[in-house]
């Protein structure tokens, strides 16, 4: 069913690409969805890492609020992973703030909105559930927009940790988040985080203010 929706992943489906996969639009039971397509290298290919994807998406599919992004669904077939989300009509802030394709710029009223709905995710994560929730990589381009410029905290993949899962015990995990966050912009980390390479929600809280 993922493989109709996306044309087999056809190259003209193609909306985005990140540090964990690539993003394509899905035709999927008469609605749009984004499909991101994992990238198999480093520890993805390690013994278990698909176990660790298939918690990751359960948990991530128990995040209901309205300014984080909503998770279908995921598929799994052989060594191919991929995690279903909504579709988000305007793209990523960073592409709107850049103007991309010739977009209108965001009046301030608007820019205020989004970032307080931003503020509202990352408050949610840290602070609605039985364990705190790091996103990890909270920047620009993980923000998405909606018909209405509402924003969805979005681009959770692996960074997200609920320490419930043990995930910060698991070194395989630990190196493929630190190795996807330093491959992204610094200026997006504090200097506790570039140091000694912990996650926390005072990462987060960090990278928002950035925003």
């Amino acid at each position: 069913m993922v493989c109709s929706g996306t044309q087999n992943f056809s190259e003209g489906r193609k909306i985005g690409e990140g540090s964990l996969g690539t993003v394509y639009g899905a035709f999927i039971c008469q609605t749009d969805y984004a499909a991101k397509l994992l990238r198999q290298t480093g520890g993805f290919k390690e013994e278990g890492a698909w176990k660790v994807v298939e918690s990751e998406a359960r948990n991530l599919s128990q995040l209901k609020h309205p300014n984080i992004i909503v998770l279908a669904g995921y598929s799994q077939k052989d060594e191919q992973c991929c995690l279903i989300y909504e579709l988000a009509a305007n793209g990523s802030l960073s592409d709107r703030l850049q103007r991309a394709g010739g977009t209108a710029p965001l009046g301030w009223r608007r820019r205020l909105a989004i970032a307080v709905g931003l503020a509202r995710a990352v408050l949610f994560l840290h602070s609605s559930q039985a364990a705190p929730v790091v996103h990890g990589n909270v920047r620009s381009s993980k923000v998405l927009l909606t018909e209405g410029f509402e924003p969805k905290l979005g681009g959770f993949g692996l960074a997200s940790l609920r320490p419930s899962l043990g995930l910060a015990r698991d070194h395989s995990v630990t190196v493929t988040m630190r190795t996807s966050l330093l491959g992204s912009q610094l200026a997006y980390l504090p200097d506790e985080f570039l140091k000694d390479g912990q996650l926390s929600t005072s990462l987060d809280v960090y990278s928002c203010g950035i925003v």
